[in-house]
């Protein structure tokens, strides 16, 4: 890891002061604005509680340095302290310094300068609370750090080895095959009862349920092409989808709004948080892959009721013009106008919109929207939309935003009854993150791994691999 470099820094300023001293050689000045010992052990402690990176041991005891007579010794400790900081505060940020640069969907936050994070810090004087902000503390996020390395040492003993890709087994069958299903299943830390155990039993089948419910599969306890073809999937990709999510994830503020949505794009889910904890849960239809669902941050601005769909250009010239000239009247039948050269689609039941949109600034013309398609809300793959977020529940999330405006699903119901477009801005910031979790760890048991819908995942990897180590 770059902060093994820092020691080795460290350690040959120590050895040229040590030199230098020994020759009566002039030793440079500290500059003003050097690192205090208390900016030092900050720094020292944010390394070691990032546990997710390894601390150099031949760093400790730098922070004391600080405070040496030896002018070439305070320099040296100062220089890899300072190091050692920016690279952590990178690190914590995610070490790719500009994810949009990349991708232009990847739009979570925005550039980071670590180096100008940490001088403005110092030129301050608040290192230490800088440092003391820099480890990542979120649940979930150390959970995914722990399970990497798990998978990290399943990858040490050799993998997993693949099933035949068309088996297909299920309760009272026998053999080596059962063996070898029970044996892969074990291996990435399922209980599957007795590992010798040479027929299909119940606690296979709970194992193999459990599996499957963590690959987003249909929990049937039999196995399947399918499962199999999850399965077979081998130890090093389930290791990159693991340290894509990873990246992501510190692309998100350390400390997330405690009143927020959080909506996960592979998964297809959003979560409603209001006082840190979880208040609404609901499926979401995402952008497909010809058009994602990009990563961003913003809040809500405004609830509209009985929304227009002004259709972008794009849309309306791909999809609906040639539906109309093939079907005359097909405008008029769902409700779109050409209205100065753009085609609107009129609120009401037909409305792509359905009843509620949720306004939220961003540089996508993204946001969150009710559907009149109820139906794929029941399918497992909901990547069908052209990029904004069709939720299950949007009475229920409009509810529970405007509740302390004295709203209630009855309120709610009349405002959409009375079929007048109507815009309520809510007295409440409620926070909106976009998210991309291929991979998820609520527990310390298997991970979750979901779907790359749109390839992301190889390219976070291979960027990270482009990055210099520091």
């Amino acid at each position: 890891m770059p902060r093994r470099l820092l020691a080795c820094w460290l350690a040959a300023g120590l050895m040229a002061a040590s030199a230098a001293a020994a020759q009566n050689i002039a030793q440079p000045e500290v500059p003003p604005t050097a690192l205090s010992v208390a900016d030092g052990e900050a720094i020292e402690h944010a390394l070691l509680e990032a546990s997710e990176f390894p601390y150099p041991p031949e760093l400790a005891g730098a922070a004391q340095a600080l405070a040496s007579h030896n002018p070439q010794l305070r320099a040296a400790a100062d220089l890899a302290l300072s190091k050692a900081a920016i690279n952590l505060a990178q690190e914590e940020h995610g070490r790719l310094t500009d994810p949009a640069a990349i991708d232009p969907n990847w739009a979570l936050r925005a550039p980071y300068d670590a180096p100008a994070d940490f001088a403005a810090a110092r030129a301050a004087g608040r290192v230490a609370a800088w440092a003391q902000a820099l480890p990542r503390r979120d649940g979930a996020y150390l959970a995914l750090v722990a399970a990497q390395k798990r998978y990290e040492a399943i990858r040490a003993h050799g993998g997993w080895k693949a099933l035949p890709p068309h088996l297909t087994l299920g309760r009272g069958a026998k053999g080596p095959a059962v063996l070898a299903l029970r044996a892969r299943l074990a291996r990435e830390g399922y209980s599957v009862g007795a590992v010798q155990r040479r027929v299909f039993d119940g606690d296979l089948a709970a194992a193999l349920t459990e599996f499957q419910g963590r690959h987003g599969l249909p929990p049937t306890g039999t196995l399947t092409p399918q499962t199999v073809a999850a399965m077979n999937v081998p130890v090093e990709a389930r290791l990159g989808a693991i340290a894509a999510s990873l990246e992501r994830a510190r692309w998100a503020p350390n400390d997330m709004p405690p009143d927020r949505v959080e909506a996960d794009i592979p998964s297809a889910t959003a979560v409603l948080y209001q006082a840190g904890a979880p208040a609404l849960r609901m499926r979401t239809v995402v952008g497909d892959a010809q058009h994602p669902t990009p990563m961003f941050a913003s809040h809500v601005s405004s609830i509209q009721f009985n929304p227009a769909w002004h259709v972008p250009t794009d849309i309306a010239k791909a999809e609906l013009y040639p539906k109309e000239a093939r079907s005359p009247g097909y405008f008029a039948r769902h409700g779109y106008a050409v209205v100065n050269g753009q085609v609107v689609q009129h609120a009401g039941p037909k409305s792509s919109l359905g009843r509620i949109k949720f306004e939220m600034p961003n540089a996508f013309s993204v946001y969150l929207h009710d559907t009149p398609g109820r139906a794929l809300f029941a399918v497992d793959s909901r990547g069908r939309s052209h990029g904004c977020v069709r939720l299950e529940k949007p009475k229920e999330l409009a509810v529970a935003l405007l509740s302390s405006q004295g709203w209630d699903m009855d309120r709610v119901q009349q405002t959409i009854d009375k079929g007048d477009t109507r815009w309520v801005k809510p007295s409440q910031t409620t926070a909106v993150f976009l998210l991309y979790r291929t991979a998820e760890a609520v527990d310390d048991g298997p991970v979750i791994f979901r779907p790359d819908i749109y390839g992301w995942d190889p390219k976070v990897d291979a960027a990270l691999a482009a990055v210099p180590i520091r």
